[in-house]
């Protein structure tokens, strides 16, 4: 699998922290050249750093999905420096907690704007170019909150995660006939600054481990072996397809 991916341009976003920052590092490690896309430019120069320090290649590009004048430019400026993108992790993502009857509209729009708007938008700009070259694979990070509604007050973010489901299917159906496959992974738990705000109020690390029938939240990396597998040609008849990498909840 490194052999496919070297000299690969592969784009994380949301590739400052947590899940996109493995999968950054675990593209890097396989040979691609990486471009790290995200709002907090200090977290994706960071990524690029420690990418650069173990003799990869990269680039941080600081961008908002949400904003498609930003993800036009984000493209243009991978396809002048780093050339058109093969391989995608749509990783980009927000949450927030609250209650349905105390759901702030704004925060609301904000998590919908990230999480669905955002990804159409990537999704739009990265597709017109891989058809054009008959190629492309793309992942897009879903959660297990795209399949089943997990937790109460989480009414933005699990809404969001099924719309992304919808439009990561959608996708998938409207670039088979183009050369390009879209698939998800689905997380549970996973071991990362995000889980770690929303434990505050959900119980803590030991209590998403207790939910699990492996008993352990999961790590970062090992979405991002999923990622990188479901980019390769070892994964070239699946599309479409969201993988659960949750320790087993969505067999409960």
């Amino acid at each position: 699998m490194n052999e496919f991916y070297r000299d690969k341009v592969a784009l994380v976003t949301g590739g400052g922290t947590g899940i996109g920052r493995a999968a950054a590092e675990a593209f890097a490690s396989a040979g691609a050249r990486v471009v790290v896309a995200g709002r907090s430019e200090a977290a994706c120069a960071d990524t690029t750093t420690a990418i650069r320090a173990k003799g990869g290649t990269a680039l941080s590009i600081s961008c908002d999905v949400a904003d498609e004048n930003q993800v036009m430019r984000l493209c243009e400026r991978i396809t002048t420096e780093m050339g058109d993108v093969d391989v995608a992790f749509l990783n980009a993502g927000v949450g927030s907690g609250s209650a349905i009857v105390n759901q702030d509209v704004d925060t609301f729009r904000m998590v919908m704007a990230v999480n669905c708007t955002g990804l159409m938008l990537c999704l739009k700009h990265l597709l017109r170019k891989m058809y054009a070259r008959k190629a492309g694979a793309i992942v897009t990070n879903l959660s297990v909150h795209a399949h089943r509604t997990i937790l109460e007050g989480t009414v933005a973010y699990t809404a969001s995660k099924h719309a992304a489901w919808a439009i990561t299917k959608l996708a998938a159906i409207e670039s088979a006939v183009h050369g390009v496959r879209v698939n998800a992974v689905s997380p549970g738990p996973i071991h990362t600054d995000m889980l770690a705000r929303s434990s505050n109020e959900s119980g803590g690390m030991n209590t998403w481990a207790e939910r699990l029938p492996i008993k352990r939240v999961g790590l970062p990396h090992e979405v991002a072996d999923a990622v990188l597998w479901l980019c390769s040609p070892s994964a070239s008849f699946i599309n479409g397809a969201a993988i659960p990498i949750d320790g087993g909840y969505m067999a409960l």
